[in-house]
């Protein structure tokens, strides 16, 4: 057995493919007839931008805007870059094969922009390389197939997946995704989990053990691969497979039916969503509100700060799509990450620490107060509350609100209308912030943990790096303590409060979040039916007299085996 990290949950049995990665070898020749050498480059680099374009459309269409942003980014070096004049220039003075002056060009580039700290630059310079080297594939005869050329459905293996697999690849022909680079926030997990189907990432080594035609077992949610296991062990795993698919119909029926446990306590179950395309699966999947809407995609890839106006009619459209369903708009949560060129972000080690969030509004008040009368403004349309993450400190949360106060006095000198009571809100993210959540919960309308931040900063791990994974422990004693504490704390202020991200998307701890009394679990879209159905079979009494018995227990791992013992035992067999 080969352990990884458990990203797309499900478990599948099925035969193995493995993608190989193909060397690129670029060799120096002379050439006779430069004009003809010149034709080939710029057909090879027609041919490249023709299908960047259509990774960029099919990415924006399946994984959505912040995930095509780069491909965007690419498209660029395309319009106006010196790169591909040079290399036209150098074949008709030196008379060398076009690959060869490419892949030379694309040396000094990368040793030109690696020197400079300008996060922009090196932006720019990754896309180079990029470009480079997919016009030198084309141009020395590597076939971009990717994984067009499935005919029966398989379990993918591969070093990670990129643009180019998601362009071909057939959803109904993957059962499983498998790779040893990656991990939760990886391209890979994007792919996977947009497609529902079981993916395990990290697991390194795992190239080495495998060959097409094996029979493999993926595990998603344990993120375990078993590689030609026995009978016994297969005969197990078919039985738990056909159990989920004789599960899904039912979930399916508990869309549309309001949120309440076994024994009658009531709750949400909102969605999570990044654009307006997310909102509408969230709507068809029975969402009863939508408990987190990322706000990034207005201001990713934008030349300069989007404009009030065309602010407004992003979350307009939204608003009017919820038909009357709330929702909570999280402001501009960025970092240097992003693709957003009106924000200078200096190079950093690590930017989960660093200059990111509610530290860059609040330095960029203009954007900040811009984005406020947007978000004020379309209050008019519809029930919205507005949530500010990333707080540390008591003095960023009541700058933060004079500076809605702020856009209400602008609004107001404009005669605007909108909301004057609007809910505020803030995301408990950072440990300072949730030992001191009684004095935070004084000054807003409701809080919403963000489980995912939080495991990162209470275990010190970054769960995008793949040593680490064991070490992101969403089950450790001190972190379901903390949330426990941190939820009674909010009630007896009287303050409501949710929980997003990775432990509200684990549904092992779903009883664990109904018995500390959360009022709202904040899933992604796909997944309302199942929480709801689960929540359904989950008795809030029974788990009250456990919650002390299982925070008690010294260790993750405990923790974790007394959780999956109860889950089989409630709800699976």
């Amino acid at each position: 057995m080969i352990r990884g990290i458990g990203v797309a949950e499900g478990v599948t049995i099925g035969k193995a493919f493995v993608k190989r990665e193909v060397e690129m070898k670029v060799v120096y020749r002379k050439i006779e007839n430069p004009q003809l050498e010149l034709e080939r480059f710029n057909t090879a680099v027609d041919k490249c931008r023709i299908e960047l374009e259509r990774r960029y459309n099919k990415t924006l269409n399946i994984l959505g805007q912040e995930e095509a942003e780069v491909y965007k980014r690419h498209l660029s070096v395309y319009d106006g870059s010196i790169l591909l004049g040079q290399v036209r220039k150098e074949i008709q003075e030196q008379k060398i094969n076009a690959d060869y002056i490419l892949n030379e060009v694309k040396k000094k580039y990368a040793a030109m922009f690696d020197k400079v700290a300008d996060d922009f630059l090196k932006k720019k310079s990754e896309s180079i390389k990029y470009i480079a080297e997919e016009i030198i594939k084309e141009l020395i005869g590597i076939e971009n197939k990717g994984l067009g050329d499935l005919t029966e459905p398989v379990i993918i293996f591969a070093s990670e997946l990129d643009g180019n697999d998601i362009v071909h690849l057939d959803k109904n022909s993957v059962l499983a995704i498998v790779c040893e680079l990656g991990g939760k926030t990886s391209y890979s997990a994007l792919v996977s989990n947009n497609f529902k189907i079981p993916a395990v990432l990290g697991a390194k080594g795992i190239l080495s053990l495998v060959k097409d035609g094996d029979e493999v077992i993926v595990d998603g949610q344990k993120g375990e691969v078993f590689i030609n296991p026995d009978k016994e062990m297969i005969d197990f795993y078919f039985k738990k497979v056909n159990k989920e698919k004789e599960l899904e119909d039912i979930f399916l029926s508990f869309a549309k039916q309001k949120t309440k446990t076994e024994d009658g306590h009531q709750f949400e179950i909102a969605a999570e969503v990044e654009n307006n395309n997310a909102l509408l699966v969230a709507k068809e999947k029975g969402a009863e509100s939508v408990g987190l809407f990322k706000t990034e995609f207005v201001f990713l890839g934008q030349p300069s700060m989007p404009e009030e106006m065309v602010q407004l009619e992003a979350y307009r459209e939204a608003v009017m799509l919820a038909e009357n369903a709330d929702i909570i708009f999280r402001t501009m949560d960025c970092s240097s990450n992003h693709d957003m060129p009106f924000i200078y972000f200096h190079e950093e080690r690590n930017p989960l620490l660093g200059y990111r969030s509610i530290r860059v509004t609040l330095t960029e008040r203009t954007l900040f107060v811009t984005q406020i009368k947007a978000l004020l403004r379309a209050s008019a349309y519809g029930k919205i509350k507005i949530l500010l993450p990333m707080v540390t400190k008591i003095e960023e949360l009541l700058d933060a609100k004079m500076a809605i106060e702020e856009a209400k006095v602008e609004l107001d000198a404009r005669h605007e209308l909108y909301d004057n009571n609007i809910d505020i809100g803030m995301m408990v993210e950072i440990p300072a912030a949730a030992m001191m959540i009684d004095i935070f919960a004084r000054e807003v309308d409701f809080l919403v943990i963000g489980s995912s931040e939080l495991i990162q900063l209470m275990t010190a791990v970054d769960r995008a790096n793949e040593n680490l994974f064991e070490l992101f422990d969403m089950y450790h004693p001190g972190l379901l303590r903390t949330i426990r504490q941190v939820v009674i704390a909010a009630h007896r202020e009287g303050t409501w409060i949710s929980i997003v991200g990775d432990m509200a998307n684990n549904e092992i701890l779903l009883p664990f979040m109904i018995a500390i009394g959360v009022d709202q679990v904040c899933v992604n879209p796909s997944m309302v039916p199942k929480a709801r159905w689960l929540a359904s079979k989950t008795n809030k009494a029974i788990w009250d007299k456990e919650i002390d018995h299982l925070l008690s227990l010294s260790s993750g791992n405990e923790i974790k085996e007394y959780l999956e013992k109860r889950y089989y035992e409630i709800y699976v067999w």
